[in-house]
């Protein structure tokens, strides 16, 4: 409604992309992932410096494997606005999916040195010291993000995979 109210809005054309993004998330749907990046991409022609629309184009860029193109969209919000804690740890979650662990862990290190509360970030670390095959390592990473918000279920399912990697499998079930 709001983009046929004025379709020079580019928050209007960030927001439906978002909706795509996570419709797409849930269903897997390659389809709901081009229309999410063709209303960034429509946010980002009316606001060129919309740094939010850039990483949201990244994350669903990186998600639909287009590791290197995701990438370019982080750094171009980076470049934008380089408080933004998301791109930076998109950014890294990126280069973990090319298997770049240790330049990964760099860019999750500023994020975290950008937002020390986002339990995400936290998750993500923990996440790519798994990758690594260090799960005495990643598990206080996840601590962390579950202290900081308990009911993210991610850092729970990571922690358990965790556990179990370690043997610690009765402890994994809880």
């Amino acid at each position: 409604k709001a983009i046929s109210i004025n379709p020079e809005n580019a928050v209007s054309w960030y927001g439906k992309g978002f909706v795509l993004e996570h419709i797409g998330e849930v269903e897997e749907s390659v389809k709901c992932f081009e229309e999410a990046i063709k209303c960034f991409d429509r946010a980002i022609s009316i606001e060129p410096k919309f740094d939010k629309a850039w990483g949201s184009k990244g994350v669903v860029l990186a998600g639909m494997g287009k590791f290197e193109e995701a990438i370019k969209c982080f750094d171009r919000a980076i470049s934008i606005n380089p408080e933004n804690a998301d791109a930076w740890s998109s950014k890294g979650v990126a280069l973990s999916g090319m298997g770049k662990h240790d330049e990964a862990i760099k860019f999750i290190d500023k994020a975290l040195s950008i937002d020390p509360d986002d339990a995400e970030v936290w998750e993500d670390m923990g996440y790519i010291i798994l990758k690594q095959g260090k799960p005495g390592e990643a598990i206080p990473y996840f601590d962390k993000s579950i202290e900081l918000d308990p009911k993210y279920p991610d850092a729970w399912h990571e922690k358990g995979i965790a556990l179990a990697k370690l043997g610690k499998y009765k402890e994994a079930l809880k």
